[in-house]
């Protein structure tokens, strides 16, 4: 079992140091106006420190089964492995390692190929997909009230749930959601909301983990929010 309290932990650890930062720093916005992609290397780094091992933008492990390119295999945002110091096994590079190996002088070796130390299969990895939304956020540089907020919350998890549990290879996993709002009981409450309205539609997914952090308030948003919704894998 994966400890999902902890990994919540550590996201929120990484996201006050973010905030704090950039209020020493007097920045012009916060960390509600930090974009998506820009959170990942924070939440990766506050994982890392936490003692995860982190791979980002990894490939999607069961595509190598349908046959799709490398080059063109969706990507998931943060892989965690045990600890920190292995390397995550893709099976289409284990599989052309075995390809080489097998009838040659090497064949016999191909069991030791197969398992090859410090590398974690996929199958023993967490799989995390990350989506941030801002209840308050600026459009054209204005800051307002952000009219795609409820659809941004649902459309963003219910990809990423659906995505994740399709893959067979995957045993573990789970998708988290940033709330940026105005409190954290709007937090709490919005993050419940979504996971009721993703189980009404029949989307994989089991009670989140909630946390949650006080960030500077420039917006409207004072609180961060983050939930990390468990996916019920295929495999």
């Amino acid at each position: 079992m994966w400890p999902v309290s902890a990994i919540v932990q550590a996201c929120c650890d990484a996201v006050r140091s973010l905030d704090e930062a950039l209020r020493d720093e007097q920045a012009v916005h916060g960390v509600d106006a930090a974009e998506e992609v820009r959170l990942h290397p924070v939440l990766a780094g506050g994982l890392l420190e936490a003692g995860f091992g982190v791979v980002r933008e990894a490939v999607y492990p069961g595509e190598h089964a349908a046959g799709v390119r490398r080059s063109k295999r969706a990507r998931c945002d943060l892989v965690l492995l045990p600890e920190p110091g292995l390397t995550l096994e893709d099976p289409a590079t284990e599989q052309a390692a075995l390809n080489r190996a097998e009838g040659t002088l090497f064949a016999e070796l191909a069991d030791t190929i197969a398992e090859p130390v410090g590398r974690v299969a996929a199958s023993d990895a967490y799989w995390l997909e990350i989506k941030s939304v801002a209840q308050h956020a600026f459009v054209d540089g204005v800051p307002v009230s952000n009219r795609a907020y409820e659809s941004q919350m649902v459309r963003g998890l219910m990809g990423d749930a659906v995505k994740l549990a399709a893959d067979a290879s995957i045993w573990s996993a789970g998708a988290m959601l940033i709330l940026f709002a105005g409190s954290e009981d709007i937090a709490n409450h919005d993050l419940h909301a979504v996971a009721h309205r993703l189980l009404d539609e029949g989307v994989p997914v089991g009670t989140p983990e909630i946390g949650g952090v006080p960030i500077e308030d420039r917006v409207g948003n004072a609180w961060c929010g983050i939930g990390l919704f468990p996916i019920r894998v295929s495999g």
